[in-house]
């Protein structure tokens, strides 16, 4: 009975090329992480006439009796 070589491959081989691949992904992953952080950190305030666009559409949409419980801050 002869074996397939496609099949059968020592644990090491397939451990080092899995941790490889791995690392790759873990490094793309962390620079998304590191670039979401930074937008998370980031002002994204808007301002309009000098008052904050979201002050004003959550004072309008309370007077309405809307309340998504989404108010900017």
């Amino acid at each position: 009975m002869q074996s397939n070589p496609e099949v059968v491959a020592p644990q090491s081989i397939i451990r080092a090329t899995v941790e490889e691949s791995n690392g790759n992904v873990v490094a793309v992953l962390s620079r998304i992480l590191d670039v979401a952080e930074k937008i998370a950190e980031k002002d994204t305030t808007v301002n309009l006439d000098g008052e904050k666009i979201s002050d004003n559409t959550n004072k309008h949409n309370a007077s309405r009796g809307y309340n998504l419980g989404l108010q900017s801050t």
